[in-house]
Order: C-alpha cells, then structure tokens, then sequence
C-alpha cells in the first residue's frame, strides 16, 4: 500500500510525533472504520494504541494508493470508553 500525505497530514504527523508505520496498521487493520458526515469519500479508521485511539482520515485514490488527510489521537473516543468502563462496573 503507497500512502500519499497532504501538506497538512504531513504537518500533523510531525507534530503529533506519529509514524508512518502506525497510520499503515490503523489502515490495514482498523477497530472501527466510519465514512464522515460532510465528505462521503473520506473514511475514519480508528485503532487503540495502549489506551489511546488513533484516528486516521483519508480517501482511497486509486487501488493500493490511500491519501492520508489527518491523523491524530481522539480523546473523545477515550473518554467514552471510560465512561462506559466505569458504568459497566456499577
């Protein structure tokens, strides 16, 4: 799989200190996969890293070829997987 990144993933990527590497898995192997609300051709991929979901926005160019958008930690994903946690264990 090649992946393409566009200026602002590039950015974000660096930023955020995610490797390219974690971005394959999480494309290759996602928990959860949700198409966005406002553009029907970009695809959330969404995968755990000890505690922590990595999200990953991007579009499929052309086969074998994902153009990754954005990527970044969700803490709202985390936050609700404790509240739920912690409703389980009531």
């Amino acid at each position: 799989m090649e992946i393409r990144l566009t200026i602002h993933a590039r950015e974000k990527l660096s930023q955020r200190n995610i490797p390219l590497e974690l971005i394959r898995l999480v494309v290759l192997e996602p928990e959860l996969i949700l198409q966005d609300k406002n553009d029907p051709g970009l695809i959330h991929y969404v995968r755990e890293f000890e505690g922590r979901f990595l999200r990953v926005l991007g579009r499929w160019e052309e086969e074998g070829v994902f153009v990754l958008v954005s990527a970044f930690f969700d803490r709202r994903l985390r936050k609700a997987r404790e509240g739920h946690d912690q409703d389980s264990v009531r």
